[in-house]
């Protein structure tokens, strides 16, 4: 049998400008063992019932006035139901990513306990804003620090490895779930994820050749 997929995310209300395509795109899935689970952190339970209302299982999460606390609890409600129903995979795939539908058994076929497929996120590089990978390796100068995916790797169809990936779109293994909880400190959760993960003995890939569409939003008046 192949293994046993959860595909899903936080997400809130503010999402909304996104949901039927990301909806559309979840049921164009061509892989066949699959579930989907999503986290709502709403204010309200208005977006949880749309949702639902598309055929999709959603779990409520309490709010906070903290983006980062609680897409943390979130993403966690969705650790412990993988763990729990025993499933071999979770596909984080966040709301605002639309993804090929093989992307499941693409990301699948390469047998990795962590892997990424490559989506653009504007960026700062230097004093600018640039549409840039969220894919990171060893920073060039400061071998403490992280750095984007150079184009020219990016321009080869091929698995390579990283020191940090975005939870948009990264198929993560049950034995990676089981070591490691979400988790935030100054920054978000995905950069935690990714030093905790490397910490505990895993290795981060990322497929150049998973591109999905990333339909960008605006974090303006959110508090992180």
């Amino acid at each position: 049998m192949k293994p046993k997929v959860l595909v899903g995310c936080p997400t809130w209300d503010g999402k909304k400008y996104c949901l039927k395509e990301y909806a559309e795109a979840l049921k164009k899935l061509t892989y066949d063992n699959f579930d989907v689970l999503i986290v709502d952190n709403s204010k309200e339970s208005g977006y949880s019932k749309m949702i639902e209302a598309l055929g999709f299982k959603v779990f409520r999460n309490e709010w906070h006035d903290s983006a980062r606390e609680r897409i943390k609890q979130s993403r966690n409600k969705i650790r412990k139901y993988a763990l729990e129903n025993d499933y071999d995979y979770f596909l984080s795939l966040e709301q605002d990513v639309i993804p090929e539908p093989d992307i499941i058994q693409k990301l699948v076929r390469h047998d990795k306990k962590i892997v990424s497929g490559i989506v653009y996120n504007n960026l700062p590089v230097g004093n600018k804003i640039e549409l840039m990978p969220m894919a990171y390796v060893e920073h060039p100068v400061d071998p403490t620090g992280l750095w984007y995916l150079p184009k020219q790797e990016l321009e080869k169809e091929q698995l390579v490895e990283l020191k940090a990936c975005s939870f948009s779109c990264v198929l993560i293994h049950k034995d990676v779930l089981e070591k490691v909880e979400f988790r935030y400190e100054e920054g978000f959760d995905d950069m935690m994820f990714s030093l905790d993960v490397i910490n505990a003995g895993f290795k981060i890939y990322a497929d150049t050749s998973m591109v999905p569409k990333h339909l960008h939003g605006s974090w303006d008046g959110i508090e992180k």
